[in-house]
Formats: structure tokens, C-alpha cells, sequence
């Protein structure tokens, strides 16, 4: 992790022109972008979906995020925005899932929603249907600026390398780029890592089971308990008919002294027990 590198060093900005004019496969709104996760299970409340346009080609892909300004101003000090970067993350996640934007654009499930299909990504990237890569991992993140309201989100897919497994071939790599609107890059995160859960049939729920055992006391084997009551501020008549061994301690002063004199008293009881050599065992109160 690096913070607080200057935007000047090293050439951080992007020209989100060039990058607009690669992205021509295709585009969605947010309202497509979030039926679409609605139809993988991923349910993002209103003020989760920062996403507000998605354009992509190739393996790159652009969105623009706008964080309700109430929940902005609310983290206005916060330089990683928690919303920011997971308005970034959930574009990866619709690049990486395009088959179910472009069912949601080819069945008009809403209203009003417009775009253009995207290519099909379980050929591109080897997703099941109906699943969603979800991220999981990241190798490094650099903070050069604070987020702000609105920012524009470069999502690139890294060049495939060759699955030694099923599993590593369900694992995508990607960096993204958070950058104002003049195109200076803001946050980068490299190597971000995500992968489509395994499939599992079926509901897994998890309910009591009863087991009927033979019945036992419930009363624990242990030896025979003397008890020894030291009465502090008790009165002695409520122990009279009590058949259990009992002493009023002489306590005096304040709360403090008292407390002491307790502690000694009690001291003095267990070491006297012991100095009886008593066989058996003892329970003080």
C-alpha cells in the first residue's frame, strides 16, 4: 500500500477519451448494471449503486460513479471512500459478468433501460451462467488523492495465463483506476483478484436435531461440600435455622477498611480449615 504519492509524479493521469473511444462494445445505464446483479443475487441498496454509466470493449471498461452527496459529505474526510471503491469493484464485477447485462438489454426488464449488448463473457471469460466473479484478493493499492463525489473507474481484464486447474481457471485478474474528471489518477489498485464461486445444488440450511439419550441424574458426582457461610453486613438471625456452618465477620470504618477486613477474615478462615487437616472438601461464602 502506498499513500500519498503527488499527482504530478510519474505521469498519473489518464486521457478518458481514448479510453471512452476503446470502449465501444457497448454500454449500459446503472439501472441496466444493477438488474443485472439482481438477477445474480447480488442485491445493492440505493445507496450502494454508484454506478451511473458502464461503456466497454475488449477487455477494458469504463464507468462513471456518483456517491449520493449526503453519504459523501458524511466520509468528506475519508481519503479511501469505502462507497468509491466499491462502486469500482462492482464495475469489474459487470465487466467480468456481461451475459446478464446483455439479457437485461435484450429482454427490456425495465422500463426505459437502454444499451447495447455485450459479447458473450462465459466464451471471453469461462463464467458459468448465472454467477458472479466476485473479488476476493488484491496485490497493491496506491492512494495518490482523496475520492471525490463523482469519479470515472478504468477497469482493465489482465492477459489470461494458462490454468494449471479448474479453479485457477475461474480466477481473473484485473486494475482499476479511480480518477477525477479531468482524467488524474486518484487511487490504483493492482492485481485485484476475482473468481466465480463453485455452484452448490440446492438450498443449505442448517436445523436442531434432537437426540433422545438415557436418562441420568443431574446431580455431578463430586464429594460431600462442607459450607462455611462469613456473614458481612447479614444480620445472624437469618442463618439461625440454616443448618450450615456460619460467622459474623466484625466489620468497621469505611467501605474501604471494610473490604479489607473482609479479605483478612476470609484468609484467616481458610487457613485455619487447613491447619485442621480437613479430609474433605469446603465451599466458603
Amino acid at each position: 500500500v502506498s499513500v500519498g504519492r503527488p499527482l504530478a509524479e510519474a505521469g498519473q493521469s489518464l486521457d478518458l477519451q481514448a479510453v471512452r473511444s476503446r470502449c465501444t462494445e457497448g454500454q449500459a445505464s446503472g439501472a441496466v448494471c444493477y438488474e443485472a446483479f439482481r438477477k445474480l443475487g447480488l442485491e445493492y441498496g440505493p445507496s450502494h449503486q454508484t454506478i451511473a454509466e458502464l461503456q466497454w470493449g475488449g477487455n477494458e471498461a469504463l464507468a462513471q460513479l456518483r456517491l449520493p452527496q449526503a453519504l459523501f459529505d458524511g466520509q468528506a474526510d475519508t481519503v479511501l471512500h469505502p462507497g468509491m471503491v466499491d462502486g469500482a469493484l462492482q464495475a469489474s464485477i459487470a465487466l467480468l459478468a456481461g451475459d446478464q447485462i446483455a439479457e437485461v438489454l435484450s429482454s427490456g426488464g425495465a422500463a426505459g433501460l437502454e444499451g447495447t449488448a455485450l459479447a458473450s463473457t462465459a466464451e471471453r471469460y469461462g463464467n458459468p451462467p448465472a454467477s458472479a466473479p466476485l473479488p476476493f484478493a488484491l496485490e497493491e493499492a496506491e492512494v495518490m488523492a482523496p475520492c471525490q463525489a463523482q469519479m470515472w473507474a478504468v477497469v482493465r481484464v489482465r492477459p489470461e495465463s494458462a490454468a494449471s486447474s479448474a479453479a485457477e481457471a475461474r480466477v481473473r485478474k484485473l486494475d482499476l483506476e479511480l480518477c477525477d474528471s479531468e482524467g488524474q489518477v486518484c487511487i490504483r489498485l493492482r492485481g485485484m483478484t476475482s473468481r466465480v464461486p463453485e455452484s452448490r445444488e440446492g438450498v443449505l440450511l442448517v436445523q436442531p436435531e434432537w437426540q433422545e439419550l438415557p436418562q441420568c441424574s443431574l446431580t455431578p458426582a463430586v464429594p460431600a461440600v462442607e459450607p462455611a457461610v462469613l456473614l458481612c453486613d447479614w444480620a445472624p438471625q437469618d442463618f439461625a435455622a440454616a443448618d450450615v456452618s456460619w460467622k459474623q465477620m466484625a466489620l468497621t470504618g469505611p467501605l474501604e477498611a471494610q473490604y479489607g477486613q473482609a479479605v483478612q477474615a476470609i484468609l484467616h478462615h481458610v487457613q485455619q480449615q487447613i491447619a485442621m487437616q480437613r479430609s474433605h472438601r469446603m465451599a466458603v461464602q
